[in-house]
């Protein structure tokens, strides 16, 4: 029987081979560069990897690996991958046994896409629930015919990230999802120029509303989020139509994740253009009850 090792910064490279061989045999799972896999390791909310978790085979190759981590406690988010020539093995179950031997008491919820049809079905045969779906519009490339809203926006300045932070914090947490937001990381990001954050202003009250870009092959809204006290008055709109230009700019199509539940938010992506492509659903695992989510986009 294969054991489960607890993951160490050194095991980086070999990451990163399983999960270019990986994706050559299964494109549903994305290969990483090292500099990109040390990046998500290091991001606060992983710790370093202290939640992240390996199987090695008898040539001292990856054969399995998963990470974990707190998102707002008591849930610990987490994925796990095998090698499409070691599945069918009971891996991904020692591997989840390794992650909820962590935190006994956390619930335990993973997203798993619609295309890992085999993940779905391990997870209910583990005892998951199915609470929720995610889906993921798409925006091809293209100018937008004119902006329904006239809003300035500006780049993100160093003093700002604290507000964004708080932003993000107001109009999520409570989701099942969530996941807190840092300042340290948003600098990172934008340093690694693997983001752009873009806000709007009021006079007195500083930040109102913030995006967070990941410019790509293609690009994403990793988030957007207005203030409550400002919600209503196109902020929204407006950055999500400057996303649209900055990505077109580059030639390139835009998408975000949704929650299906989230009907205000769905139809103002319709309205500027997104459509959509995939969805994803949320297992949990526990009988403690979630506090409900927010709808604002």
């Amino acid at each position: 029987m294969r054991h489960v090792t607890r993951y160490r910064r050194s095991d980086a490279p070999a990451a990163v081979e399983f999960f270019r061989e990986v994706n050559a045999l299964d494109e549903t799972i994305a290969a990483d560069t090292l500099p990109g896999w040390q990046a998500f390791v290091d991001e606060p909310e992983n710790d370093g990897g202290s939640g992240f978790f390996t199987v090695w085979g008898d040539d001292e190759r990856l054969i399995a690996l998963a990470y974990s981590h707190l998102e707002a406690a008591p849930i610990q988010h987490f994925r796990i991958f095998v090698h499409p020539l070691h599945r069918r093995r009971g891996l991904a179950r020692i591997l989840l046994a390794a992650i909820a031997e962590q935190h006994p008491r956390h619930l335990l919820q993973t997203n798993c896409p619609e295309r890992w049809r085999a993940m779905a079905a391990f997870l209910r045969a583990t005892g998951f629930e199915a609470i929720d779906r995610e889906d993921q519009l798409r925006r091809p490339s293209g100018v937008l015919r004119h902006r329904t809203q006239r809003v300035a926006t500006a780049r993100a300045e160093p003093s700002d990230l604290a507000a964004i932070c708080r932003i993000h914090e107001l109009a999520y947490r409570g989701s099942v999802g969530f996941v807190p937001l840092y300042p340290a990381t948003l600098e990172q990001r934008v340093a690694r120029a693997e983001s752009e954050l873009w806000v709007t202003r009021a006079p007195s009250d500083g930040v109102t509303a913030f995006i967070e870009l990941n410019p790509g092959a293609e690009w994403e809204v990793n988030s957007v989020a207005t203030s409550p006290a400002f919600q209503r008055q196109g902020l929204a709109t407006a950055l999500l139509e400057l996303a649209s230009e900055r990505a077109s700019a580059e030639g390139r199509g835009l998408r975000l994740f949704v929650r299906s539940t989230n009907a205000n938010a769905l139809r103002l992506y319709q309205r500027l253009g997104f459509v959509p492509v995939s969805f994803s659903t949320r297992y949990v695992r526990g009988s403690e009850p979630f506090m409900p989510a927010r709808t604002t986009p």
